[in-house]
């Protein structure tokens, strides 16, 4: 049966990945940047659907990510298994290399192990003999003791690629006696690209495929995917062989044209020629609508089908996560085979705090999450009483029932839709300083701060029904309302989406919306009680695939 299916693999993926296998399942990790836990895992039975099933950094301990600039922090992990173990090595800017350990990506992961070796986005490669190489920046191998990390030996330099001044993410691989090295170049942005080289000796020299970048859309302005890049391949236990990389989505409608999800992964079946080099198509573009072919077990198979055959399209459906914080009186956060995360006052695995959080700040409740007032906001290089999940649509519904529990007139609580510290959007509850209880909205682009405050007629004081923020995103503008305990919902104004877009705000993380509170001053003992959220996508129609 031929196979209809859309990229992205899941809508909101992080970028980077990287992709293993053990048996029949498949596991895929993904960037994280300034965000906490790190490294997101998902798991997949058919490399289509896939489910996040938690992280690999989920101890302070495990990732470093103090004053972590937008964009930075942690970068392009590797997955690997290898004898009953998982890896993961990864980069944290300004911090180094390293690698932890599981032998179940759901549970615990183990303390980093740092490797002294220069450059991004490592990698983990055994040789047949059983040697380990640690591979980084734009193509240094090293082999390595796995036990702690030393190095044995002096690095060696692999390639130095189709434009050596701007390659990453290079994974080494060995398949029918031959050892290939797969490498992003082009930057991270339009000019991103994949290319390949291939050697009968892990030392060089390696030739490179003669039809070199396999994969770009360098020169395909008009596509719906752009900026693909940074891949990995993995052969199926079926026998098909795929790549997973990373692409950003086009926003329809305007332009120039600009997006703000930011970049995600993809996934397309590979074929090979030959004479033994990967091809992902003729030109070695992709769309959002990709075509494979069913096989045993649901994975879907690279290669040749007849018009005739049936086609089907994976349903798209409307993404939606409705948590209420209480469940027959037990708080209902997030709880799976990691214990870590008991320690971690999260609604589910798609909510992440911004950088490493102090903890304290966060308290579950028979009936809520209660966060505390902090003097660090949201246009600090801190940790604000923050949590947050990504956007995975251009349009979407964001809401919120809260309970604001302020002590101080200025202490705020709320929405944010949140790019970087320069570029984010807050609708909060507050008292202003003549004692008006009332909602705000506070729009920061660049040095350009503006905020509205509306009075309403009401008391926060012993108010326990709460109240309900909500913003209503469409791929233009953003509309924020207020639900008032039996009044009518009003319209409190609205925003540009183009201002916390990736291409005005800079980085590659994408949007995230969350929940915040912040104090007027360090004294304040104000804090604010999260009663449910509903987060709800739906795909744009100008981008829907027939």
């Amino acid at each position: 049966m031929r196979i209809k299916y859309r990229n992205p693999i899941i809508r909101g993926f992080n970028p980077d990945p990287s992709i293993c296998r053990r048996g029949d399942d498949y596991y895929l990790a993904t960037s994280s940047f300034e965000y906490f836990p790190g490294v997101p895992i998902y798991h997949s039975k058919n490399l289509i659907e896939w489910e996040l099933i938690g992280h690999c950094l989920t101890r302070q301990n495990q990732v470093v990510l103090e004053k972590a600039k937008p964009s930075y922090g942690v970068w392009a992990p590797t997955l690997r298994y290898h004898d009953g173990l998982f890896y993961m090595t990864t980069h944290i800017f300004g911090v180094g290399s390293f690698y932890v350990t599981s032998e179940c990506p759901e549970s615990s992961w183990s303390d980093p192990l740092f490797v002294d070796q220069s450059g991004i986005d490592p990698d983990l490669f055994w040789d047949d003999d059983g040697s380990a190489w640690f591979t980084s920046g734009r193509g240094i191998v090293s082999q390595i003791d796995l036990a702690t990390g030393a190095l044995i030996g002096p690095p060696k330099e692999l390639r130095k690629g189709y434009n050596s001044s701007t390659g990453e993410g290079v994974h080494l691989y060995k398949i029918n006696g031959y050892y290939y090295v797969v490498m992003a170049e082009g930057g991270t942005g339009h000019g991103h690209m994949v290319t390949v080289a291939r050697s009968k000796s892990l030392a060089g020299p390696y030739d490179a495929c003669p039809f070199n970048p396999i994969l770009t859309q360098r020169s395909c302005m008009d596509g719906d995917l752009h900026a693909t890049g940074h891949a990995d391949i993995i052969e199926a236990h079926d026998g098909s062989w795929w790549m997973v990389f990373l692409a950003t989505r086009e926003k329809k409608g305007m332009f120039p044209r600009v997006e703000s999800i930011g970049r995600e992964t993809c996934i397309v079946p590979i074929s090979w020629t030959e004479d033994g080099w990967p091809m992902v198509s003729e030109n070695g573009r992709v769309t959002r609508t990709q075509h494979a072919v069913a096989v045993a077990g649901s994975v879907f198979k690279a290669g040749a089908y007849s018009e005739a055959e049936e086609a089907y399209v994976i349903p798209d459906a409307p993404l939606q996560e409705h948590l209420s914080f209480a469940q027959d009186g037990v708080p209902n956060v997030f709880k799976r085979n990691n214990k870590d995360y008991a320690n971690i006052p999260l609604p589910s695995p798609y909510w992440q705090f911004l950088r490493n959080p102090d903890l304290r700040n966060y308290h579950v409740t028979p009936n809520a999450i209660s966060i505390d007032c902090t003097k660090e906001t949201l246009t600090d290089i801190s940790s604000p009483s923050f949590f947050a999940r990504r956007q995975l649509e251009d349009h979407f519904t964001f809401t919120a029932k809260l309970i604001p529990r302020f002590s101080e007139r200025g202490d705020e609580g709320g929405l944010a839709l949140y790019q970087n510290p320069s570029h984010h959007y807050a609708f909060f509850l507050s008292e202003d300083s003549a004692g008006r209880f009332g909602v705000g909205l506070r729009k920061t682009i660049g040095d350009m701060v503006t905020t509205v405050f509306t009075p309403i007629d009401t008391c926060f004081h012993g108010v326990e029904k709460g109240y309900h923020l909500s913003i209503e995103a469409t791929p233009d503008v953003y509309h924020f309302y207020l639900q008032i305990p039996e009044q009518e919902r009003m319209l409190v104004g609205t925003g540009q989406a183009r201002y916390l877009s990736i291409e005005v705000a800079t980085g590659f993380t994408g949007l995230f919306m969350g929940i915040y509170a912040a104090a007027k001053t360090a004294a304040s003992s104000g804090s604010l009680d999260v009663l449910e959220v509903t987060s709800a996508f739906r795909e744009c129609e100008s981008t829907k695939i027939e």
